[in-house]
């Protein structure tokens, strides 16, 4: 199927081989093959694949792609998780992406974050453990393909039994990157 997603900045992950044709009336197209990643300033068309679209109206990325995603994160993580910042932020506090690889028998320390998070899983398995709105808590099995979002201060952890898991997130705001009062 052709996606066509509107926005200031529309970040993806390719699930699965696909075409992206970046802004409003660009004839560029590039291959996105799976494990690929971009972001698009001015909107987006994609033909055909499986993938994660994230629109932002509020930001004015610069157009990037990468990929494929490596096979772990490059910084620690916790609990001996690791962490890729795939799509850096123009400016501190605009959206960033990240790849998190979990390796076998995590169990995560249960954790919140300041705002939500837009995820994919693209490899391995495993849980998700969080705390409803009642607080129960409830656990969610992710396999390749299953996309989340974690709303911002929710508490939750990642596990994973025999298998890794690797997980690309989008952040809609970082805590680091360049200022305007840089010098």
């Amino acid at each position: 199927p052709d996606r066509t997603v509107v926005g200031r900045g529309v970040y993806g992950f390719a699930l699965e081989d696909a075409v992206l044709m970046p802004g409003n009336a660009s004839t560029d197209t590039y291959p996105l093959r799976r494990g690929m990643y971009f972001v698009a300033p001015a909107g987006a068309r994609v033909q055909g694949g499986a993938g994660l679209l994230i629109v932002s109206h509020e930001h004015h990325p610069i157009f990037l792609l990468g990929g494929p995603v490596e096979q772990r994160g490059r910084l620690p993580y916790i609990d001996g998780c690791t962490d890729s910042l795939l799509l850096a932020p123009p400016l501190k506090g605009d959206p960033c992406f990240n790849h998190l690889h979990f390796p076998p028998r995590t169990l995560q320390t249960q954790h919140t974050h300041p705002s939500a998070r837009v995820g994919a899983v693209i490899r391995g398995s495993g849980v998700c453990v969080f705390v409803s709105d009642t607080g129960r808590e409830c656990r969610t099995a992710l396999k390749p393909g299953v996309t989340f979002v974690i709303p911002a201060h929710a508490i939750h952890a990642f596990e994973t039994q025999e298998e890794t898991m690797d997980v690309v997130a989008w952040h809609p705001d970082s805590d680091f990157g360049p200022a305007n009062d840089d010098r």
